[in-house]
C-alpha cells in the first residue's frame, strides 16, 4: 500500500497495490500496522457502514461532536464519488474523486465533516469508524453554505435529504 499525504495534517490517501490478471484483481484493503505507522499512533476501528446512492446524491456534511467525534477510513466499492472532508478548525476543505477504478481510500481524522457527492448512476461506499455512531452527538453543516460554493462546483439539481438540508451554514459554525 501507498499512503500519500494531503495539506491537511493526519489527511491521508491510501492507495492499494493491485494484483491484476486474467483471472480478474486482488488487493489487500487495510492493514493496521501501515495506518499506524504513518499516523504516528495506533487507531482501533469498532464501526463498519456502507451506503448506496444513485447520481446526484449529496450525503453530508456530517460529523460527531464531543467525545464521540469520529475518524473515518473512507472507500467506494462500485462507482465513483466526489468525497470532501471540511476542517472545522478553519473551514478549509479537501476533495478527492473515490472510485471503484482507482480503488483509493480517504482517512479522515475526527476533526473534520465529511460528504460525499455520487458522480456515477450509482455508487457504493464503506467506511469504518473508530467510535460508534450517537445519535444526540450527530452535526453537520449545509451543503449550500457560500463559503464551500467558492471551492466546489455543486449541480444545481442535487438530491438532499430533508436532514442535510437543515444543518446549519459553516459561517454559523465558526
Amino acid at each position: 500500500m501507498k499512503i500519500t499525504r494531503t495539506p491537511f495534517e493526519d489527511v491521508l490517501i491510501i492507495e492499494p497495490n493491485i494484483l491484476k490478471d486474467e483471472r480478474g484483481l486482488f488487493f489487500e484493503t487495510y492493514r493496521q500496522s501501515l495506518l499506524d505507522e504513518a499516523l504516528g499512533r495506533e487507531i482501533k476501528f469498532v464501526q463498519e457502514n456502507q451506503s448506496t446512492s444513485i447520481y446526484g446524491v449529496f450525503r453530508g456534511f456530517h460529523f460527531q461532536l464531543g467525545e464521540h467525534a469520529q475518524a473515518k477510513l473512507v472507500r467506494v466499492i462500485s462507482g465513483a464519488i466526489l468525497d470532501i472532508i471540511v476542517n472545522l478548525h478553519d473551514g478549509r476543505a479537501f476533495s478527492i474523486e473515490l472510485s471503484e477504478d482507482n480503488q483509493q481510500q480517504l482517512f479522515i481524522p475526527n476533526n473534520f465533516a465529511h460528504g460525499f457527492l455520487t458522480l456515477t448512476n450509482s455508487a457504493t461506499l464503506q467506511y469504518k469508524c473508530d467510535k460508534y455512531y450517537n445519535k444526540e452527538s450527530e452535526a453537520g453543516i449545509n451543503v449550500n453554505d457560500d463559503v464551500l460554493k467558492e471551492h466546489f462546483q455543486f449541480p444545481d439539481n442535487m438530491i438532499l435529504s430533508d436532514k442535510d438540508k437543515s444543518w446549519p451554514r459553516l459561517s454559523e459554525l465558526m
